[in-house]
């Protein structure tokens, strides 16, 4: 029922529902996850808590079409890290991504990878950087096949075993 219309559901589909765990901390729940189809007219349902899962969702970790929070995925997400198709974060995985570290298809940060990457430190197809590398690589200090660069090579290296040290204490 929807203002006394009775809406038909397709076979196969099922109602809304929500859940909201009956625990909390700080003030939010530690479960929040709304699923079904929105009847038509609807608005965008939100989602808020530690672990959260809705058509928006803001959490520690938040899955959704939008997704905000820590942990985040889905077609518009910001975070620490994301992964959606357009992302905003410290470390993201997009197909277009802004971040501190953004590995996409277009990326743009500290340090982009991607099909196009353009950062301080950028690796790509196309790539625009202080420190560049890839395919097509334009910046003051380049890596190329018939150019190699010291001290892009320098900050790469430095990076990636600082990296790799890093995971490993992880």
């Amino acid at each position: 029922h929807c203002n006394g219309v009775v809406i038909a559901m397709p076979p196969g589909d099922r109602p809304s529902s929500e859940y909201r765990s009956a625990r909390t901390f700080l003030g939010l729940p530690l479960i929040h996850v709304i699923s079904g189809r929105r009847l038509p007219g609807q608005k965008l349902r939100v989602a808020k808590g530690w672990i959260a899962s809705g058509d928006v969702a803001f959490g520690g970790i938040a899955c959704g079409v939008f997704a905000f929070g820590g942990i985040t995925w889905g077609a518009i997400a910001g975070g620490l890290m994301t992964w959606s198709a357009i992302g905003l974060g410290l470390f993201t995985c997009a197909g277009l991504g802004i971040g501190v570290f953004a590995f996409a298809g277009i990326a743009l940060g500290w340090l982009a990878i991607g099909g196009i990457a353009v950062g301080y430190g950028a690796f790509g197809g196309l790539s625009y950087g202080h420190y560049a590398a890839g395919g097509s690589p334009h910046g003051t200090h380049v890596i190329r096949k018939d150019q190699p660069s010291p001290e892009a090579e320098a900050f790469f290296e430095n990076f990636w075993s600082g990296f790799t040290g890093w995971m490993s204490g992880v």
